[in-house]
């Protein structure tokens, strides 16, 4: 079996990138698997791919130069038919697209992850299997009002190196005594930014003082740093902030994770934080608010995918400010939290389980002969993608 993997955006840090690279590392593990070839525009992960033994090859990233689609096309075309390829595995909608151009040509089978946000407002080509990672996205599709056969939905979100989280150490050098946040300052990440300020101007002047460290970096750095510089200010000192620009050291990061007295953030970052043993608050997407993840809200808030749109239940008792309050005012104990969230993780996200269950769905697409090539001809030309 020959595996393709494209994806359409920089193997840099990210959520979908980091769930791809634990895939690829255990699938390599499996019988069966005899070649595995990586195609994405290059970022700073694609070492790391390299170093899984996979054959990267580089793409060109552009949201809408058609020189860049022209050439990325011939070299996929090329990747496809140089490595004999059997299945290929798209790992966002980007990739998607350009495996559903190639395939006019080469009528291969085609496995589309999507990994995360809300369902696309459309519907989906023709694929010959649809993989999710959250209940949100197996519901959504599951209406049959964005894709055309409910038994070729799958929802794994196994997807998260236990083994590796179970062997990291600490290290000594870093001040315990902070609140870590690792996201991306982005527009996108607006909703998630603003609660979290809302959140810290609600603590007022704590006796003992706080700590918040902030990895990432986009285009509302600015933002957040005058938000930042208000807090502290109306706080008289108490609650100081230190950025760290980004980070694409992943064991950097997971060492801040670690090293923090509580994770505040959303997706596959608080997986990591939990994996590794942290209490967590998940910060409200398209809802006000925060809230602690405890075993009464758990399973509703993996429904979505820890993405923050629904916060579950507490939403107001468990608030990252009365979370800090606690901690400030009388100690409160976050080990039960933290216990339970590293065995949650174990139980529910191990990428060996989920490289398994994928594996087998490429066994059972290479089944049948069906390549969707004409319906996906049709499905390009509809004007509203809908029907």
């Amino acid at each position: 079996m020959k595996i393709l993997f494209i994806i359409g955006w920089p193997l840099g840090q990210g959520g979908h990138i980091n769930s791809t690279y634990a895939l690829i590392k255990d699938l390599r593990k499996l019988e069966g698997v005899h070649n595995i070839v990586l195609m994405a525009p290059h970022g700073e992960k694609a070492d790391a791919f390299k170093e899984l033994g996979v054959r990267y090859i580089p793409l060109k990233f552009s949201r809408n130069n058609v020189l860049f689609a022209l050439y990325n096309f011939i070299k996929i075309l090329k990747g496809i038919t140089a490595n004999r390829i059997s299945v290929i595995h798209a790992m966002d909608y980007r990739g998607f697209l350009a495996a559903l151009l190639n395939n006019f040509f080469v009528k291969k089978k085609i496995v589309f992850t999507k990994a995360g946000g809300k369902p696309l407002p459309f519907f989906l080509p023709y694929s010959n299997a649809l993989i999710v990672f959250s209940k949100e996205l197996e519901n959504a599709y599951n209406t049959n009002n964005y894709f055309f056969d409910l038994n070729r939905i799958f929802l794994i979100k196994e997807r998260l190196p236990i083994d590796n989280f179970k062997v990291f150490k600490k290290k000594s050098g870093f001040d315990s005594d902070f609140v870590f946040i690792a996201m991306r300052l982005m527009k996108a990440k607006k909703g998630l930014l603003d609660n979290l300020f809302d959140e810290l101007e609600k603590v007022g002047k704590p006796k003992h003082g706080l700590n918040i460290v902030i990895a990432g970096d986009g285009e509302l750095r600015g933002y957040c740093q005058e938000r930042a510089s208000l807090i502290n200010l109306k706080s008289e000192n108490g609650i100081d902030f230190k950025f760290l620009g980004e980070l694409n050291d992943q064991d950097l990061i997971y060492q801040y994770y670690v090293n923090s007295k509580l994770t505040v953030g959303h997706g596959r970052g608080l997986l990591e934080a939990m994996a590794l043993g942290k209490a967590v608050v998940l910060l409200g997407f398209d809802e006000k608010g925060s809230v602690l993840v405890n075993k009464s809200n758990v399973e509703h808030i993996s429904n979505y995918n820890f993405s923050g749109r629904k916060l579950g239940q507490n939403s107001v008792e468990f608030s990252l400010h009365r979370i800090l309050k606690q901690l400030d005012d009388t100690g409160f104990s976050l080990k039960p939290y933290e216990r339970f969230n590293k065995q949650y993780i174990e139980a529910e996200y191990d990428s060996k389980i989920g490289a398994i269950k994928t594996k087998d769905i490429y066994h059972k697409v290479l089944e049948e002969n069906k390549s969707f090539v004409w319906k996906n001809l049709f499905w390009m030309f509809n004007k509203n993608k809908l029907w």
